[in-house]
């Protein structure tokens, strides 16, 4: 068995009525919102007083073990390293920016699911996913994050559906003329709309 799973973040096996819940480490201001990423998860109790918190739909991309980015993740008493998709470091980078005062709780699948390569990771992926859609469908909100490229502020940079409602806002007949925003365009061509996945992640918390 891969001790790695057997310690820090991961050392409890989640059931099928358990979620592991992350939030990010906040730094004060004035410090380097790129240093190493940290946060905590916590396990709760699907049905007894887990906290509010917000699922992230993103989507993973090439997973490169010799490059990815390392999130140092603790339990409360142990803490761990592991790698997450570059897709997904840089949303975290950019939440971390923003300098808000305390990160929610969040529910982001490859950092609230044990991905190690061992026999318990593996049950707790099986019941983790089966339970996906009661997961997003329990959700405060859900956040759509497209990548780094797909966003021109601040704002944009975080809810891209914010940034639809602002220029239909503006101009509802913004699709009845024979081209599109360069931005707008790039929104609609990025690679996370083939993802099958965002039925399950939009659509039951619709």
């Amino acid at each position: 068995m891969n001790q790695l799973s057997r310690r820090g973040p991961y050392s409890h096996c989640l059931e099928r009525d358990e979620i592991r819940l992350f939030k990010l480490a906040i730094p004060p201001s004035g410090r380097d919102a790129t240093a190493q990423l940290k946060g905590r998860v916590e396990v709760f109790k699907v049905e007894d007083g887990k906290p509010h918190y917000r699922a992230l739909s993103y989507r993973w991309g090439t997973r490169n073990a010799g490059t990815d980015p390392h999130i140092r993740l603790s339990n409360g008493s142990e803490s761990q390293s592991i790698s997450i998709p570059k897709n997904l470091y840089d949303y975290l980078i950019t939440l971390k920016a923003k300098k808000t005062d305390e990160s929610p709780w969040m529910w982001i699948d490859s950092i609230c699911i044990n991905q190690h390569e061992d026999p318990e990771a593996f049950q707790e992926r099986g019941r983790q996913v089966a339970c996906m859609d009661r997961t997003y469908a329990s959700a405060d909100t859900v956040t759509i994050w497209l990548g780094a490229s797909a966003y021109r502020d601040a704002e944009e940079f975080t809810n891209p559906v914010r940034w639809l409602h602002k220029y239909l806002k503006v101009d509802p007949k913004l699709f009845d003329v024979p081209w599109m925003p360069e931005h707008l365009n790039e929104i609609c061509q990025n690679p996370y709309w083939l993802r099958l996945w965002i039925i399950q992640e939009i659509c039951e918390h619709s």
